[in-house]
């Protein structure tokens, strides 16, 4: 059983910050290019943010199912 208590005891609170976002790239495309090139290359990736922070945990399924109502681009004028 636990109990909720402001006692000091125990690990100090750590606050972790939340990604800004989460980008998809299919893992396919990458090995075509590696084995067909046989050189470096660079991918551009589109990040995206997700809409509910209840949903965040599956931001990436949700790219990938094309689920937009779920996620949506940030504006172009960041970065």
């Amino acid at each position: 059983r636990m109990l909720l208590n402001d006692s000091k005891k125990g690990p100090p609170h750590v606050q972790y910050r939340r990604p800004y976002g989460c980008a998809v790239l299919a893992m396919c495309d990458v090995f075509h290019t590696i084995t067909d090139l046989k050189e470096e290359k660079d991918f551009v990736l589109k990040v995206y943010t997700c809409n509910n922070e209840n949903e965040w945990y599956q931001i990436h399924e949700n790219i990938i199912r094309k689920s937009n109502t779920k996620y949506s681009a940030p504006s172009t004028n960041y970065g």
